[in-house]
C-alpha cells in the first residue's frame, strides 16, 4: 500500500483532496492497520504525518482552563506527561488499563478517535469531560464537541478531507469527581464489554452538573442525558437508598442499548452495566471534596 509522507496539517489536507476516495489519513496505524488485513478498510494510498514537525500535532500545552493536546501524541506520551497528570489527573490512570505498553507507545490520541470503535476506552472517558477535536480542511479549522462526533459503528462526522489536529480537553476542577468504569471478560487492559464514565460537579454534597457517557454497549459512544437530569440535585448519602438506585436502574434503562457481539450478549451486558453505574454513583457518595479529583 502506497504511502504519501507529508510534513505539516496544511500538506496533509492537500495530500488528502488529491484523491477524495482513495486516500485515507494514518497517524499510529494501530486500528487502521489491522482493518487493512483483514480486508474490512483498504485504502489505495495513506497520508502519513508520521514525518511531520508540526507543533500543533506534537505538543501539549494549557490554553485557559483547556489542556490540548497534539493528535500525534501517543498514548504513552500522555500516560507520562506531568501537565496531564497535573491538570487530568485520572487521565494516567485510564491509559494505563489501555492494552500493552507497546501498542500505547505507538497508538495516537486522534487515531483512538478518529477510528469510531465504539470499544476504545479514550471515547468514553474524553467525552464525559466535554472534550473537543480541533479540526482542519481547506476551508480553516473548526471544533467539533466529541459528543457529537460518532455517528455509528466505525462512523464519525470527519470528512475524508479533513485532519484532527489536537483535542481540547476541559482540566479537572477542585470538587469534580471523574470515574471511569470498564468491565472486561479477562484481562483489565483488553477491550472492555462495557464501559462508562461518570463526571460529576458538586455543590455543598449536591450534584449540580453531571456528564455520563456509555461506550462498548451499541454501535457508538453516546452521553445518556434522561440520567445526567436524573442525577442533578441528588445528594449523597441519600442517593444511594434502595428506592433511589432502583429508579436510577429504571431511568437509565431507556436509554441505553445493548447489543449482542462477540464478547458477550446484550442482556449480559447490560446488567453488568447496572452493576458498574451504581458502583460509580456509590463511589461517589463515599467520597470527600477532598478526594473528589482522586
Amino acid at each position: 500500500m502506497p504511502v504519501v509522507d507529508v510534513g505539516s496539517v496544511h500538506e496533509a489536507v492537500e495530500a488528502l483532496n488529491a484523491d477524495v476516495d482513495g486516500r485515507r489519513l494514518i497517524g499510529g496505524g494501530t486500528g487502521l492497520m489491522l482493518m487493512a488485513r483483514s480486508g474490512f478498510f483498504v485504502p489505495e494510498t495513506l497520508v502519513s504525518l508520521r514525518r511531520a514537525d508540526d507543533t500543533d500535532l506534537l505538543d501539549i500545552r494549557l490554553i485557559g482552563g483547556v489542556l490540548r493536546i497534539g493528535a500525534l501524541c501517543t498514548l504513552r506520551d500522555l500516560e507520562l506527561d506531568p501537565a496531564v497528570r497535573r491538570h487530568v489527573p485520572t487521565l494516567a490512570g485510564v491509559l494505563h488499563r489501555v492494552s500493552s505498553v507497546r501498542t500505547r507507545n505507538v497508538a495516537t490520541i486522534a487515531g483512538c478517535l478518529a477510528h469510531g470503535d465504539p470499544k476504545m476506552d479514550l471515547p468514553t472517558y474524553l467525552m464525559a469531560l466535554g472534550a473537543e477535536l480541533v479540526v482542519a480542511s481547506t476551508a480553516g479549522r473548526r471544533k467539533i464537541a466529541l459528543s457529537d462526533f460518532f455517528v455509528g459503528y466505525y462512523e464519525t462526522v470527519l470528512l475524508s478531507t479533513e485532519v484532527i489536529v489536537a483535542v481540547d480537553v476541559p482540566t479537572i476542577q477542585p470538587g469534580q469527581f471523574t470515574e471511569y468504569r470498564k468491565f472486561t471478560g479477562t484481562l483489565v487492559e483488553d477491550w472492555p464489554l462495557v464501559s462508562l464514565c461518570l463526571n460529576l460537579d458538586e455543590v455543598e454534597g449536591a450534584i449540580d452538573r453531571a456528564a455520563v457517557t456509555v461506550g462498548a454497549l451499541g454501535s457508538k459512544v453516546k452521553r445518556l442525558p434522561q440520567l445526567e437530569a436524573w442525577l442533578r440535585g441528588q445528594g449523597k448519602p441519600e442517593i444511594t437508598t434502595a428506592s433511589n438506585l432502583k429508579e436510577l436502574r429504571e431511568v437509565v434503562e431507556s436509554e441505553i442499548e445493548a447489543k449482542d457481539d462477540n464478547l458477550a450478549s446484550g442482556d449480559y451486558k447490560r446488567k453488568i452495566f447496572h452493576v458498574e453505574l451504581v458502583r460509580a454513583v456509590r463511589k461517589w457518595a463515599a467520597t470527600q471534596p477532598t478526594e473528589a479529583l482522586r
